[in-house]
C-alpha cells in the first residue's frame, strides 16, 4: 500500500472495542507480506500501523516507511499490555522511518514497554534514515532472507521467503491496482 500525497492519516489501524477495551471477541488480525508506504500529504500526522483499544494480532515481513508522525503506534494501556504478554506481535519486518515506533498509555504519556520492536528475539530491522528500504521502486521491492514461512499460521497463506509485498518477478499487482 503507498499513501496519496492528498489525504489520509495513514496505513493500518487495528482497534479492539473503542468502549470496552477488553470486550469478546478481541479483535485479532493477522497479517504477512506487507508493504507500508507513507506520502507527505501537509498534515504531518501520518501513521503507518497503529494498534489501539486493547486488540491483539500479528504481523509478519512487513516494510514499513515514509510516515512522517511515526512508523509504529502502541496506544492504550490495555493494548501495551498485549504485547508486553505476546499477544500483540510485529516480526522479521523492516521498519525504516524518521520515528520508527511510539508508545502512549492511556493517559497521554508515552511509555516504554518490557517488549520493545528491536527486542532480537522478534528478527526486525529498524533504521530512522532510509538505509534499509533503497530497494523499492515505489511499493515493489522485497527483501530476501530471514523472512517468516506464514503458512505455520494458516493454509490460507502462501510460502515465501522475502519480506515485503510485492516480489518484482511476479508483480501481481500490475493491471490491478491503479499506481500512485
Amino acid at each position: 500500500m503507498e499513501q496519496a500525497t492528498d489525504g489520509g492519516q495513514g496505513g493500518l489501524l487495528g482497534g479492539n472495542n473503542e468502549l470496552d477495551n477488553g470486550a469478546l471477541p478481541v479483535s485479532k488480525p493477522v497479517i504477512s507480506n506487507v508493504t507500508l508506504i507513507g506520502a507527505d500529504d501537509g498534515d504531518v500526522n501520518n501513521e503507518g500501523l497503529k494498534f489501539y483499544t486493547g486488540t491483539e494480532g500479528d504481523v509478519y515481513n512487513m516494510i514499513l516507511t515514509g510516515f512522517n508522525l511515526r512508523g509504529i503506534h502502541v496506544q492504550h494501556d490495555s493494548t501495551i499490555s498485549k504485547m508486553t504478554n505476546g499477544d500483540l506481535s510485529v516480526q522479521y519486518s523492516v521498519i525504516d522511518n524518521i520515528n520508527p515506533y511510539k508508545f502512549t498509555s492511556s493517559s497521554g504519556n508515552d511509555t516504554t514497554t518490557i517488549f520493545m520492536l528491536d527486542d532480537a528475539s522478534y528478527e526486525n530491522q529498524l533504521a530512522t534514515d532510509g538505509s534499509l528500504v533503497g530497494f523499492l521502486s515505489g511499493y515493489i521491492g522485497v527483501l530476501d532472507g530471514s523472512a517468516f514461512d506464514p503458512t505455520v499460521i494458516g493454509g490460507w497463506f502462501d510460502f515465501v521467503t522475502y519480506i515485503g509485498a510485492v516480489d518484482p518477478s511476479n508483480d501481481w499487482t500490475s493491471g490491478w491496482v491503479k499506481p500512485l
